[in-house]
């Protein structure tokens, strides 16, 4: 995500300054992260950040668990996959690629 929306921050930074992009990087930040924080805090009666946790996990498995769970199974099983679970509407969608 931070690859596709940093030619954005680039732009924003170099048309409105580093003033001003800090302080709605910093607003940004406290408005989408603090209720996440308080909404876990309240149910898990810990403080956790569940965004990093999952890129964590994600980003240091080792061979058991992690990333290592998912997308490691041959192109078919996919192309089977979508056939199941959207049946005709997975036909009507072949011409649309």
């Amino acid at each position: 995500t931070g690859i596709v929306f940093a030619p954005m921050g680039l732009d924003i930074l170099y048309k409105k300054g580093i003033l001003r992009f800090t302080w709605w990087s910093i607003l940004s930040l406290v408005y989408f992260l603090l209720p996440s924080v308080l909404i876990d805090l309240y149910y898990y009666k810990k403080i956790t950040v569940c965004v990093w946790n999952i890129f964590w996990y994600n980003a240091t498995a080792k061979e058991e668990g992690g990333s290592q769970l998912f997308g490691i199974e041959p192109w078919t099983f996919y192309v089977k996959n979508l056939f199941v679970n959207f049946n005709i509407i997975f036909v009507f969608a072949i011409p649309a690629i």
